[in-house]
């Protein structure tokens, strides 16, 4: 083995694989590079780069508040049952919404976009359980414009490289502070 890369390294911490990533890394030879990359670096990640990194070295992105001071925020307290309402309210006043709706589970996203696609909106779902096929059209038609709303988990919307978002609605609230500015630094690449 020569390269060993782990992305997303935060998210696999998250989602338990933490036994697994050891065990995959105890089994690797001694002289190949090792490379981590994560939005967020938590004690574990730090723990494991000590344990089988030689000479690690930290790369951090310098945290800047000029792309959120870009980005017009706004907030709605809506009752769960009116988000439906709410959320279709929004894209009726903003014709030329071209972004995200993140939402928590895979449910969510399916019951989400087919509530769009029945609204006459060009919305599609992005999730873990879509074939890699599928997730390349769904994206490929987002880039293209075909598809104006994409609706999607965090895991499933990460590392997307697409500029000119004009939105990103929260239909559900994220985990932490840092999937937040996450999600809202999307339109920031404008």
């Amino acid at each position: 083995l020569k390269y060993l890369v782990l992305d997303e390294a935060d998210e696999m911490l998250n989602f338990g694989f933490l036994e697994d990533i050891d065990h995959i890394l105890q089994q690797t030879n001694s002289d190949r590079k090792l490379l981590f990359f994560s939005a967020t670096i938590p004690t574990a990640i730090e723990q494991l780069a000590k344990k089988y990194m030689r000479n690690q070295e930290m790369v951090r992105v310098a945290h800047k508040q000029e792309s959120e001071a870009l980005i017009e925020q706004s907030y709605y307290e809506v009752p769960n049952g009116k988000k439906k309402d709410t959320m279709h309210h929004i894209l009726s006043l903003n014709e030329d919404f071209y972004g995200f709706v993140f939402c928590k589970t895979r449910r969510e996203v399916d019951a989400i976009a087919t509530m769009l696609q029945q609204n006459k909106y060009n919305a599609e779902g992005l999730h873990g359980d879509l074939s890699q096929a599928k997730r390349e059209r769904v994206l490929k038609a987002f880039r293209e414009r075909q598809t104006t709303i994409l609706v999607g988990t965090d895991v499933a919307a990460r590392g997307l490289d697409v500029k000119n978002i004009s939105h990103v609605i929260n239909y559900a609230l994220p985990q932490s502070s840092d999937s937040y500015t996450h999600r809202i630094g999307r339109t920031g690449r404008a």
